[in-house]
């Protein structure tokens, strides 16, 4: 059967090039096989527009061009901040019910997993505050910001948690806090690198300002703390 015979199964426009042009959906008249399943699954898992996974690799090379294409308006390419967050938090969740209790070097319980990872997203927009408040002379606006702040912690959050589970098990070193720290210093350098692009000297400065500003706030928190 020819591909300009078929109809489109939404909205009954005659599917050319095998893609339906008003819903983008792909007709394939193949036979289905064990091939074809084993092919699809790991082509969504390593295709570059659909995979969350080779977003948050490609987040750690080249941010921002990553986080720009969505600042430019373009959409579906490349998974949405939401969906890289919700992968984030499913991951963050199986990790401590079925294999480790510890997400970035600090402890969580099944108990008050949800509370435990709802704080997690707080964590977000206050380190996407950091970032917006040492870049203000550029006057980018907050939102953007955040945007940056979920992709970023996102994919930092899903391939550090990656690593440290495949490293402790095969060679339970002990992290300690240290993987929390290094996601905080990449979130920085990374946010650095989206809104700096192409000047080592301003990414450099950006990233310093944001960590001052971080030790600022934990001082003030843990003094108002001790204070009570």
């Amino acid at each position: 059967m020819n591909v300009g015979t078929i109809s489109c199964s939404h909205c009954g426009e005659s599917i050319a090039s095998h893609y339906c042009a008003n819903y983008g959906q792909k007709y394939d008249p193949k036979k289905l096989n064990l091939f074809t399943l084993v092919y699809d699954l790991f082509a969504n898992l390593l295709s570059l527009e659909k995979s969350v996974f080779s977003a948050a690799i490609r987040l750690f090379w080249n941010p921002h061009d990553y986080v720009q294409n969505y600042f430019n308006g373009f959409r579906s390419f490349y998974p949405s901040p939401g969906r890289m967050l919700l992968v984030a938090l499913t991951i963050g969740g199986l990790q401590v019910a079925l294999v480790s209790p510890e997400l970035l070097g600090f402890e969580f319980s099944v108990e008050n997993l949800a509370g435990q990872l709802a704080f997690f997203v707080v964590f977000v927009p206050v380190l996407s505050i950091i970032s917006w408040l040492s870049g203000l002379v550029h006057k980018q606006s907050l939102i953007k910001h955040l945007i940056s702040g979920i992709y970023l912690s996102s994919a930092y959050f899903i391939t550090l948690q990656i690593l440290l589970s495949i490293i402790d098990k095969l060679f339970d070193p002990g992290f300690g806090s240290f993987p929390g720290l290094l996601f905080i210093l990449l979130f920085f350098l990374g946010s650095a690198r989206i809104f700096n692009p192409g000047n080592p000297r301003r990414i450099l400065l950006a990233f310093i300002l944001q960590l001052v500003l971080m030790v600022a706030l934990v001082y003030g928190v843990s003094s108002f703390s001790i204070e009570k």
